[in-house]
């Protein structure tokens, strides 16, 4: 097999996620801005949203660059330093307006306290591609739907009129969480993807059967069913079908498919009855 070679614009991009500036793993900015989008898309803008976005884009920023930090050798820290100084003073700098004039958003300070807790205890074991560790990180990501639905419409976490917001919160956690052991078993579980592959599929058939629930009581379209099913399938057919090529499937064709799908699943949550 020959050497993958390099480009000048991947080697800025490496170079770049190496020192902390940018997160290293593909598709991580579309799990961490699409459920917040989503939020914001579904209770309507809010001039505060001028504040949340930025500051939950740099707030990611840091915890991406501060895993690399807690995982990196002393004599390479350095080299992360200027990034971890410059993400942590854009979220302050963003984030603490944004709480003095919507002390609201400090109730949902319990929601994300474990599963923060529980993603540093997972990086600093070593341990920051273990699926615990991942599905924590997807959570509060996803938590982000009804975090920015509540700022536009001024309320608590547990107010009735975050209704779908939170529905829409279980469904692009479903989703995420499903999409976890599917992605392994394409590309670092592919020598050997049966586990992987059932554990996709058992979750995506969990999820199934709750959107049927949801659309059984008139919070979901029959869209989703469609939609859901197909993913069903997918989460099966594609690492079968991979497993008897000569070649794995294209990282690049699996990662711009999986936006074409994350984008399908927004769709199905912005027109919820159909």
């Amino acid at each position: 097999m020959e050497p993958k070679k390099m480009t000048p614009k991947s080697g800025v991009k490496r170079s770049l996620g190496a020192k902390g500036w940018v997160p290293g793993q593909k598709g991580s900015w579309g799990i961490a801005l699409l459920p917040l989008l989503l939020g914001c898309w579904l209770a309507g803008w809010h001039p505060l949203f001028a504040l949340l976005i930025p500051a939950w884009f740099s707030a990611f920023a840091f915890f991406q660059v501060f895993e690399k930090w807690m995982k990196a050798p002393s004599s390479r820290r350095s080299s992360l330093q200027p990034a971890f100084i410059t993400w942590t003073g854009l979220t302050a700098l963003l984030g603490i307006p944004l709480l003095v004039v919507a002390p609201r958003l400090l109730a949902w300070a319990p929601f994300f306290a474990p599963l923060v807790a529980l993603t540093l205890w997972g990086v600093s074991r070593g341990h920051d591609r273990a699926i615990a560790t991942r599905f924590s990180s997807v959570l509060a990501s996803t938590l982000m739907t009804p975090v920015a639905a509540s700022l536009s419409l001024d309320v608590y976490p547990t107010n009735t009129e975050l209704g779908f917001a939170w529905v829409s919160f279980g469904v692009l956690s479903a989703y995420f969480i499903a999409c976890v052991p599917y992605v392994r078993s394409l590309i670092r579980g592919r020598t050997n993807p049966r586990p992987w592959i059932i554990a996709g599929g058992v979750l995506h058939l969990l999820a199934l059967v709750g959107v049927c629930c949801a659309v059984w009581a008139n919070l979901l379209g029959w869209s989703s069913i469609v939609l859901w099913v197909t993913l069903l399938a997918r989460s099966l057919i594609v690492p079968l079908w991979q497993a008897r090529r000569a070649k794995p499937i294209p990282v690049i064709v699996l990662g711009r498919s999986e936006i074409v799908w994350s984008l399908l699943v927004v769709a199905s949550l912005t027109i919820p009855l159909i």
